[in-house]
């Protein structure tokens, strides 16, 4: 999927203004209040400690457990190991730190279990969310006992205060003793872990934990909230449920789209392989994309990134791409473009012929795609930006029923990447879907009205949620007078643009992490009826 989270909305009702008035001005923001200050005055004092992965990590887990709070969005969170900036120890300190906050992000739910057997329900979660990482490190073994305690202890003192660090001291001693008493000598670190991917994700046949249902003790024991979990067990049942949070808890290898053919793309691979990176064939989508086993800053360090020679994608967001199946000289739009990873494969397929048109009602989010662009010297009259949402664009009578292919990436619950972006499962709330679903039909309803007759439009999500995918379709087609204009494309014409084990029985893009080995990703190709 896309490289920032702004595709699993984390403020629905904001994109949901922006969709009514077009526009693009937030809300007005109330006054702080004394927890925002407090939240400010720590992440001031938390950016001021000397630089290395701890701190950085701690800086943003403060960050991210603010946002989730107050229910906003953290751009780039987890990926900032992938920016072209800094000088190559900066990245390494990165790659460290993006590799804690991961963790601590996927064994969130469990470090809480652990730490609630010596903190009080009401502790401040600055101080929650430090003891996280330091349980964390402590069972990766990363420092002895007593150096890690003693870290942590000078940590806290420096962004909260004394009794605090007080505090922060007891809890891991209890928590040293208590891990002795289990078996292994507090004195003795033990083997590092594997990782967090592997260190979240309880070998298949590990027992689940007594708990008050079954989907909560696999919610418990893969770290996942529970509600999420009984949505995927009453569709899926218990054993692949199971699966499923295995998963979600192993983040698949990066993707990475060639937009290059022949000779071009063997020399391209050639390069990245010289530049350090090890690199297989994608699985799915080998004449598009490969895997990056190892070496994804090698990829950076390339350059390869910087001048769009490649981007960073899941073969199953690429996927939609294909299902679209743009062509030279057609009128082509992106609806919801931002960060632009689809809207520079489709100009790629499209080979600078036609009318490529990027909107998004984000103008900020937008200025990503128009620097992605340019880094692929796409300029007017070919490629344009337009920083509008959909309803503005179909109230637009120059554009209604304009263009030959529409893709509406549409804002969704993320929950098919939550391997890649772990943060998500804890942003979501029971009720968010439903607010989706009520946004994507809005959507869904004015992207149809920009399509011309025999033209096709292209709906797609990375949520694993049937309410926002497959369901979504289904109410369109059958219960909108815009929707009795389309019918699905047959599953025999779908699979010849994608892999047919991508597939489910309508023909539609259905790929899930455990089955696929991808993000989990959605796509339906919809093709608007000939007028008579």
């Amino acid at each position: 999927m896309k490289p920032f989270p702004g595709k699993a909305l984390h403020s629905t009702r904001c994109q949901a203004q922006a969709f009514q008035s077009g526009r693009k001005g937030k809300p007005p923001q109330p006054p702080p209040s004394a927890n925002d200050k407090k939240w400010q005055r720590v992440l001031r004092q938390s950016r001021a400690l000397p630089a290395n992965p701890r701190t950085m990590a701690l800086t943003r887990l403060l960050y991210l457990e603010q946002s989730i709070e107050k229910g906003l969005n953290m751009p780039a969170a987890m990926d900032t190991d992938l920016l072209p900036r800094a000088s190559d120890e900066q990245k390494q300190a990165q790659r460290g730190a993006t590799a804690l906050v991961a963790g601590v992000m996927r064994q969130r739910r469990l470090l809480d279990r652990t730490l609630d057997a010596w903190l009080d329900p009401g502790v401040d979660p600055q101080l929650r969310c430090l003891l996280r990482l330091a349980v964390h490190e402590a069972e990766r073994g990363a420092l002895p006992d007593h150096a890690l305690t003693h870290t942590y202890v000078e940590l806290t003192k420096g962004i909260l205060h004394v009794g605090a660090g007080r505090l922060v001291n007891a809890v891991l001693r209890q928590w040293i003793r208590s891990r002795g008493s289990a078996g292994r000598p507090s004195s003795d670190p033990g083997p590092p872990s594997p990782g967090p991917s592997a260190a979240a994700a309880p070998a298949p046949g590990t027992p689940i934990p007594p708990t008050d249902s079954i989907a909560d003790g696999l919610a418990c024991m893969h770290s996942l909230p529970t509600w999420m979990v009984e949505r995927w067990v009453a569709r899926l049942g218990v054993a692949e449920a199971s699966e499923l949070c295995r998963a979600l808890n192993i983040a698949a290898p990066h993707g990475l789209r060639l937009d290059v053919g022949g000779g071009a793309r063997e020399a391209l691979c050639e390069e990245l392989r010289g530049a350090g990176a090890a690199l297989r064939p994608a699985r799915w989508l080998p004449d598009h994309f490969v895997e990056v086993a190892r070496g994804m800053q090698a990829v950076v360090r390339g350059g390869a990134l910087a001048r769009g020679a490649v981007a960073v994608q899941s073969e199953a967001a690429g996927a939609a791409v294909l299902l679209l199946d743009a062509a030279p000289g057609e009128a082509v739009l992106d609806a919801c473009a931002a960060p632009g990873t689809k809207a520079m494969f489709l100009a790629a397929r499209m080979r600078g012929e036609g009318r490529l048109v990027a909107a998004d009602a984000s103008a900020a989010r937008l200025r990503l795609v128009g620097a992605a662009a340019a880094a692929r010297g796409l300029v007017p009259p070919f490629f344009s930006t337009r920083a509008e949402g959909l309803e503005a664009l179909a109230a637009d009578g120059k554009l209604r029923a304009s263009f030959d292919r529409v893709l509406l990436d549409a804002p969704c619950s993320g929950t098919g990447v939550l391997a890649h972006k772990p943060d998500i499962r804890w942003r979501r709330k029971p009720g968010d879907v439903a607010e989706l679903v009520s946004l994507q039909r809005k959507l869904l309803i004015a992207a149809a009205s920009l399509v011309k007759p025999g033209g096709v439009l292209v709906y797609s999500t990375c949520s694993l949620e049937a309410e926002e995918n497959g369901e979504a379709v289904h109410w369109f087609l059958t219960e909108t007078a815009e929707g009795r204009r389309f019918a699905a494309c047959p599953p025999a014409e779908a699979a010849r643009l994608v892999p047919r084990g991508l597939l489910n029985e309508r023909g539609f893009l259905e790929a899930w992490p455990h089955r696929h080995g991808t993000d989990g990703a959605f796509a339906a190709r919809l093709e608007r009826l000939p007028e008579l």
